[in-house]
């Protein structure tokens, strides 16, 4: 089997504090120490193992100046067969759109039969794995997390919320965007941090899928919008994001505006629609700033949750925009009553290389989360897996569960059952300690009801205290211990 994985090269966050230049428009790259990126990492891997499996030849390539080798160097070191740079000055500031072009030529002149990149750039950038299987007509699947070779068809586990997994069966070739976590990279030293003033309001709403409560779903979005566009067919019923994107494209109206959820869906949706919609693609929006003309103003953010970027998005020819869920608070609408239209003759026969299998709902762990109302959390910041019980002896202390962040599973510190987050279990604790978690939005989104939050981090620009009720700028090796002991002072003080 012929496997390209398309790597590249991100600003290393564990060894770099992240500022602005003095323009207010970049970060400050001077001193910046890059590695490669982490997501991509576990691509390689990924790719390495099978080829050990099956035969055949992994193949890196990356888009970037002459720096770039650095990394290609590593990955040769990992395993790979071959490495290519791709380096030209015009392709200096690509989006992801002019970058999956730019891959899209280079595979065009060889032939691979798989092709992986990883899930997401710690920079932010939008999500090429997604663009260049629409550009390829290639099937794609985000958020993977397992990969298995079956009778020249690969049976791949995607990742969905609540611990969930996604079973699939799909046709090569075919691009995957690869989830951290999914192996255990053989070559691990220089893996990095992963990592409304103005509301544009949609006045159109657009429901796919099938079944007897369809029709009562669609009435239900009649309050809250003026036209609620149905599209059923059976071939809808499960969210396929390969057969909803051909139905989308058949019956959206060129030149819109597409919201969709910056969720497990939307990943795998999102950026080949923009492409077969001849659109720009702006992933993991939290604000919109308002129009200027052309250019949607648009706020996201990178690095972590440690840099808000500002984007001017052109929408002359539409947009694909995904939305961070959670971002906008709904607002009562003046609309008394909608219209459901029926756009479902419009769609057509809809074929796919990748069909839906199963959901494996994730197995409950020996401690269980969710029903806690005191977790003390543990992220990166605990630094290796001895450190855990740090938290372990003030966990019991405060009668507490120790949960933790996605980092921490993905280095096989704790079990997947202990990880809070959009790819983790979703609590409501009364109290949650955040130690060493830096706050990024996927782990905020597994935090429900408003808890009181101590967060605890040496970095006093970590994106968590944005967010905390309590914040505390210390060493959490040194901090934890002393907070442990004072409460074990204290229960004393108080049992006499």
């Amino acid at each position: 089997m012929e496997i390209l994985v398309c790597a590249r090269r991100v600003p290393d966050t564990s060894e770099n504090e992240i500022e602005l230049n003095a323009a207010g428009n970049d970060i400050e790259r001077d001193e910046l120490v890059y590695s490669v990126n982490e997501a991509d990492n576990y691509a390689v891997e990924e790719a390495l193992q099978i080829r050990d499996r099956v035969g055949g030849n992994v193949t890196v390539v990356t888009v970037d100046g002459e720096d770039g080798e650095e990394i290609l160097r590593r990955q040769l070191a990992m395993g790979a067969n071959q490495s290519v740079l791709i380096s030209d000055d015009a392709f200096n500031c690509s989006d992801g759109k002019g970058v999956a072009a730019i891959l899209k030529a280079f595979v065009d002149k060889g032939h691979y039969d798989l092709i992986l990149t990883g899930v997401q750039a710690d920079d932010g950038a939008a999500q090429v794995g997604g663009m260049l299987a629409a550009m390829l007509d290639y099937p794609f699947a985000s958020l993977v997390n397992s990969i298995a070779v079956e009778d020249g068809k690969l049976r791949v586990s995607r990742e969905i919320e609540g611990g969930n997994r996604e079973i699939n069966e799909i046709d090569l070739p075919c691009v995957l965007s690869i989830q951290t976590g999914i192996n255990e990279p053989r070559y691990v030293g220089m893996r990095g941090i992963r990592q409304v003033a103005s509301v544009l309001i949609p006045n159109l709403a657009i429901l796919t899928g099938w079944g007897p409560d369809f029709d009562l779903v669609c009435k239900s979005l009649t309050s809250s919008f003026c036209e609620v566009w149905k599209v059923a067919s059976q071939d809808l019923a499960y969210p396929n994001a390969e057969v909803v994107r051909q139905a989308l494209v058949r019956v959206l109206p060129p030149d819109n505006i597409v919201l969709v959820p910056h969720d497990h869906f939307g990943i795998d949706l999102s950026p080949g629609l923009s492409i077969k919609l001849n659109s720009a693609f702006v992933s993991d929006v939290l604000a919109i700033e308002g129009v200027e003309g052309n250019l949607l103003k648009l706020v996201r953010q990178e690095l972590g949750g440690q840099v808000s970027t500002h984007v001017q998005c052109d929408i002359s020819s539409g947009a694909v925009i995904n939305v961070r869920p959670g971002a906008f608070k709904a607002q009562p609408t003046a609309v008394a009553s909608g219209v459901v239209l029926d756009r479902s003759s419009g769609v057509g026969t809809l074929a796919t290389r990748r069909r839906y299998l199963e959901t494996i709902v994730a197995e409950a762990g020996d401690v269980d989360i969710t029903r806690h109302s005191l977790l003390v959390s543990i992220g990166r910041g605990i630094q290796e897996k001895d450190n855990i019980v740090l938290a372990e002896e003030l966990a019991e202390i405060l009668g507490a569960a120790v949960s933790c962040s996605r980092p921490v599973v993905d280095a096989k510190w704790m079990a997947k059952s202990r990880q809070v987050g959009s790819s983790g279990k979703t609590v409501k604790p009364k109290v949650y300690m955040a130690c060493g978690i830096s706050g990024a939005f996927q782990h905020l989104a597994g935090i429900k009801g408003s808890p009181f939050l101590i967060a605890i981090n040496k970095n006093p620009k970590a994106p968590i205290f944005q967010v905390a009720d309590v914040g505390i700028v210390d060493d959490l090796l040194e901090f934890l211990p002393e907070l442990t002991n004072k409460a074990r002072e204290f229960r004393g003080v108080a049992a006499k």
